[in-house]
């Protein structure tokens, strides 16, 4: 099992994040800033780390300058997830190797898990969610929220509401 180590000061950012990806079998550790997460790499072994910049006693660039230098962490895989719009910031931690760079609150939680699945080379299948796509050999309604009238299992017919959603795909 993949371990992930998110380093970010906030628990309202590092805490769901560390649930969904645990949902999605990965090993999570989590540090509040970059000192405790130099702590953390000492440790235990890490696959893969979420790095946001902005965190007190070490922020993330300090943190990949010392990181980088001990050599057994060279090869560590980052993504920086941030909502750091700073250009130099951005572009210390760049040259400091970065595999991803990634604005926190514009990237999707299954594109977050898409690009972790394919830095750590594991397969990838998206879910599919939201309403069941509409049968190609069915006859399109009369108009919008017609009723098409369907069988049971006791072969009568029944009216089918084609507007709602298959309460299938709305237990995510």
């Amino acid at each position: 099992m993949p371990t992930i180590l998110i380093v970010d000061d906030e628990h309202a950012c590092r805490h769901p994040l560390a649930r969904l990806l645990q949902l999605e079998n990965y090993q999570i550790v989590q540090a509040a800033d970059g000192l405790e997460a130099l702590q953390r790499l000492d440790e235990q072994r890490v696959d893969l780390i979420l790095l946001d910049l902005l965190m007190p006693r070490l922020d993330g660039v300090g943190f990949l300058e010392r990181m980088r230098a001990d050599g057994k962490y060279r090869e560590v895989p980052v993504f920086l997830v941030t909502a750091v719009h700073d250009p130099k910031m951005l572009s210390q931690a760049k040259d400091l190797g970065i595999a991803q760079y990634l604005f926190k609150g514009d990237v999707p939680f299954t594109r977050l898990l898409e690009l972790i699945k394919k830095q750590l080379n594991e397969p990838y299948t998206p879910i599919r969610r939201g309403r069941r796509p509409k049968n190609p050999q069915a006859q399109p309604p009369h108009g919008h929220g017609a009723k098409a009238t369907g069988r049971n299992t006791f072969n009568a017919p029944v009216e089918v509401d084609e507007e709602s959603p298959d309460p299938e795909f709305l237990r995510d």
